[in-house]
């Protein structure tokens, strides 16, 4: 199942879904150092979507489900890519970090479009204009720990 987690804050709801067969949640946060991006780039959520987003990881990881974060790349908060991947590690049981290009389409069309990046054979990318490399699908390796 892929969310942005909002309606996964009470941690019942988790554990209606992994009753109900669900065996996988992926997440999306799309900011990592401050929840000002994520709120922002998901529209905003009373309560703040960010935190909600967090707790739903947490809830789903508690109630036994595998656990994915999916964040979506753009030149507004590419740079906080390294704080998220803290962030997934300090709340461990994450099993993958998903990184996602933005298709500038609807809200996504407003001058966040992804940095700079070359495609390489294999679905590989290439080095941002800021020199970082933004591409990773799968568990979150050692080399990225803070």
């Amino acid at each position: 199942m892929s969310t942005n987690g909002t309606l996964i804050t009470p941690p019942a709801v988790a554990r209606r879904l992994r009753d109900a067969g669900i065996g996988y949640a992926g997440i999306s946060l799309d900011g990592g150092a401050t929840a000002a991006t994520h709120d922002a780039f998901r529209g905003g959520v009373p309560g703040g979507s960010f935190d909600r987003s967090v707790q739903a990881l947490q809830n789903c990881i508690d109630a036994g489900l595998r656990c994915g974060v999916r964040f979506t790349v753009t030149k507004r908060n590419h740079n906080e890519l390294g704080d998220l991947i803290a962030l997934a590690r300090s709340i461990g049981g994450v099993h993958r970090f998903c990184v996602y290009w933005l298709v500038p389409t609807g809200r996504g069309g407003g001058g966040t479009s992804t940095p700079t990046c070359r495609s390489r054979p294999g679905g590989r990318c290439g080095r941002s204009s800021t020199g970082s490399t933004m591409r990773h699908s799968g568990p979150i390796p050692r080399r990225w720990s803070s």
